[in-house]
């Protein structure tokens, strides 16, 4: 005999067994909301695990506030001249001739980097200057110029890219100087010295940079016992650089860099002077040997009083050379900052010395400097300057 159930018997398990299913199907909705609260907490409180101890590290809210969030655009007008001068090293009235010479002489009005970050000229001139006049953190710099720090870091480098592209041929070979020029430098120094044939002084420098993790040989300097990088200037009675050519490994001699810099060639592209038919010359001390436009003091100085009498003569004023390379380091400190003289780094070091070479040329024109002060020679106005060194090459 079979049993059969009613219909109304497998109806009430039909709808037992569909009450099971949701009660299970709501019970894995539950357990998954749960764990995705579980996920998220967790999440919250790694996330606000990190922010305090960020906030912690940086000194609090406050200073994260002020340097970090920028909440003021850069107001030069606002700042005194007297601060203004200490931090940027020209005025506002010099700044302001500065940025129209660069316009005139073609720069953009408007700085772009390769991230596309924009920034107008005047701006960006301070920037570098401020950055360059002291060994400082681009964190500090936020405060004035409502900047972070990677856009101003970009930016600096892209105007720093810039005057160096437009600088370096007249820099590091520049153009032989008209023969009334030359009579004017040559009659300031026989003033002084009493040597009639001599415009211009010859030297080179030793920068101190880190240890790199490689070229350690070829970058130690073994006269002073460091590694280093080696440049080399020219500067005229007016105070000006000539010629600023480098950077070179620090263990190369100074003969070296008179034939890679070719000085040498551009002595020889000078006519002889007018008046007597001799040589123009630059002087250069006894690390140097003699060359065809190069003169050294006398070795036998100490048997020959007349020749010890001549280089004391011209040692005092081959010293301006010397003050020449300590304006650099006085006017725009970040480049004696050794730790931060990284050689195998993406800052540049060779670049950022040679425009801070360009922008003492540019503060010369606007106030003279020792060098032009002892000789008695005004340097070229910042105009002329700018039209005769600024190289006319694609933006």
């Amino acid at each position: 005999m079979t049993f059969r159930r009613s219909k109304r018997v497998r109806e009430s398990e039909s709808d037992d067994a569909d009450e099971d299913e949701v009660v299970a199907a709501f019970l894995l909705y539950v357990e998954m909301i749960r764990r995705q609260h579980m996920a998220y907490g967790h999440l919250r409180n790694c996330v606000e695990s990190v922010i305090s101890y960020y906030v912690h590290l940086r000194g609090g809210v406050n200073e994260i506030f002020n340097h970090e969030i920028p909440q003021v655009k850069f107001q030069p007008q606002m700042i005194c001249e007297k601060w203004f001068a200490q931090h940027f090293r020209f005025s506002h009235h010099e700044m302001d001739r500065v940025v129209l010479a660069l316009l005139n002489a073609g720069f953009p009005s408007v700085v772009r980097t390769k991230t596309r970050d924009k920034c107008g000229l005047y701006e960006a001139v301070c920037m570098m200057c401020f950055k360059y006049a002291f060994p400082m953190r681009l964190g500090t710099m936020v405060r004035t110029f409502g900047s972070s720090t990677c856009r101003m870091s970009r930016i600096v480098s892209s105007l720093r890219r810039l005057i160096f592209a437009r600088f370096r041929d007249s820099i590091t070979h520049p153009k032989v100087l008209s023969p009334q020029k030359l009579d004017v430098f040559c009659a300031a120094v026989k003033q002084k010295s009493g040597f009639g044939s001599c415009f211009g002084f010859i030297d080179g420098t030793v920068r101190t940079i880190c240890k790199p993790s490689a070229l350690q040989g070829p970058m130690y300097n073994g006269k002073d016992r460091r590694h280093a990088l080696k440049y080399q200037g020219v500067t005229t009675p007016d105070g000006m650089f000539l010629q600023l050519a480098g950077p070179w490994p620090g263990s190369r001699h100074d003969q070296f860099m008179v034939r890679e810099s070719g000085i040498v060639e551009y002595l020889e592209a000078i006519p002889r002077r007018a008046c007597d038919g001799a040589v123009y010359c630059i002087y250069a001390d006894q690390g140097y040997s003699q060359a065809f436009g190069i003169e050294t003091p006398y070795f036998d100085g100490a048997v020959n009083a007349q020749h010890e009498a001549f280089n004391q003569c011209m040692a005092s004023s081959r010293i301006t050379v010397e003050w020449a390379f300590g304006e650099i380091v006085t006017k725009w400190q970040s480049t004696d900052f050794s730790q931060a003289q990284q050689l195998l780094s993406n800052r540049k070091i060779g670049q950022v010395y040679v425009v801070a070479g360009v922008l003492c040329n540019l503060l010369n024109t606007l106030h003279p400097n020792n060098t032009s002060k002892y000789f008695g020679v005004q340097p070229p106005p910042l105009e002329v300057y700018m039209a005769t060194a600024c190289s006319p090459a694609a933006m």
